[in-house]
């Protein structure tokens, strides 16, 4: 019985072993044999499998490309000229009003001019009285002369008249300086424009009496003018002398006046935090006027035919920097193509790529998945193209430079 009954055990064993042969044979021979499909044939297999990213691109053109920075400032003369009278006396008009344009030699104001003009009659008065004198000592000089040579007179008497003669040309002289000087104090009645420049201050009134002392004008030259701004401490280094900038003023809203930075102060102010910067403006037509508030657009940054991509598409790995451009291959599906660029000047908005993208090319700004080098994706919309309006039907989250490169 032992020996039936191990009989039995193996021949249940051994018929078990065969069925788990047999099964595992029929499953082997089903499965392809991997050795004998082509790589190329595998890849694409792979392919099919991977996901689709959506993504958004960026067409890059070449374009010339500007950056200016903007701000707003006050409008300032470029010199100032006070004016005092040189004499003493009452204020009989002033001939201009604030703000008004004054050309050079154009009478500002004048004092009462009464006593100086007498003052002129009465030394001319003395100078006719002198010359006078002067031709009847002449005439007597040439009677005594002719009398010393005929022997009637002594050298003693010709010299005494002849000492008079030049008395009288003396007074003659000194009657000369004193109507000029009178004259000169006449001018001094009057305050002359020294320059082309416009009224800004009008210190006194018509029947005031004042002094050298007195401020009773003044003048400012606004054949050029400044745009005074004032620049924060994050933005000093973009500003450098000799920048071209444009300005607008309220009162003209559709003329552009141009003009270029001329003065770059060293030193921050205290309160404001600010570093003042002036904008020279040719101002021939004096069309600005001191005091108007401007808004100024200082042109930073400058280049022909830039390569300009979005900050936002661009990636930081270590020290290095990358985009993902759309790869297009006819018959397949569009890849993404990891590429090293190297930046030159940036905004908040966009970079100028100095290396690494050609005109044309679509760099990827967002996508709804992890791009990797050769991922598949599906452009959605492409921006920078005028004839392309494509509107997605969902939002994709734009990651910012600093979660990029963090």
């Amino acid at each position: 019985m032992p020996q039936k009954k191990q009989k039995f055990t193996l021949m249940v064993l051994i018929i078990i072993t065969g069925v788990v042969i047999l099964y595992a044979y029929s499953i082997f021979a089903r499965k392809p044999k991997l050795p004998h499909l082509e790589q190329a044939q595998l890849k694409e297999e792979i392919q099919k499998e991977e996901q689709v990213i959506p993504v958004r691109a960026f067409k890059v053109t070449k374009i010339d490309f500007v950056d200016t920075f903007p701000s707003m400032g006050t409008v300032k003369g470029v010199s100032e000229v006070n004016l005092k009278f040189e004499s003493t006396g009452i204020i009989e008009a002033i001939n201009f009003k604030v703000g008004d344009i004054v050309k050079k030699g154009e009478v500002i104001a004048a004092l009462n001019q009464k006593e100086a003009q007498l003052n002129i009659e009465y030394n001319k008065s003395k100078l006719k009285t002198a010359q006078a004198e002067m031709q009847a000592g002449k005439k007597k000089l040439e009677v005594y002369q002719k009398l010393y040579e005929a022997g009637s007179i002594i050298k003693a008497k010709l010299d005494e008249v002849s000492q008079e003669y030049e008395v009288a040309k003396s007074k003659v002289e000194t009657s000369k300086l004193e109507v000029e000087h009178s004259e000169n104090e006449l001018d001094k009645t009057s305050l002359f424009a020294p320059i082309d420049s416009v009224l800004t201050s009008k210190d006194a009134e018509a029947g005031e009496l004042v002094n050298p002392n007195i401020k009773v004008a003044t003048l400012m030259d606004i054949s050029a003018v400044y745009v005074e701004i004032g620049i924060t401490e994050k933005d000093i280094e973009k500003i450098k002398l000799g920048q071209s900038a444009k300005v607008n003023v309220d009162t003209y809203p559709d003329k552009d006046f141009f003009g270029a930075v001329d003065k770059v102060f060293p030193q921050i102010e205290g309160r404001s935090r600010t570093m003042t910067v002036k904008i020279k403006l040719d101002n021939k037509d004096m069309l600005i006027k001191p005091g108007m508030f401007a808004r100024a657009s200082i042109s930073v940054y400058e280049k022909e035919g830039a390569i300009l991509l979005p900050t936002g598409a661009i990636r930081k790995k270590e020290d290095a920097y990358y985009v993902f451009v759309v790869k297009k291959e006819e018959g397949k599906k569009d890849t993404a193509e990891q590429r090293s660029i190297k930046p030159g000047y940036r905004t908040i908005e966009y970079a100028v790529i100095e290396e690494g993208l050609n005109d044309g090319e679509l760099v990827i700004t967002e996508s709804q998945g992890e791009l990797k080098d050769n991922s598949l994706c599906e452009v959605l919309e492409v921006q920078g193209e005028a004839d392309e309006e494509q509107k997605p039907e969902e939002e994709i989250k734009k990651p910012s430079l600093e979660e990029q490169e963090t």
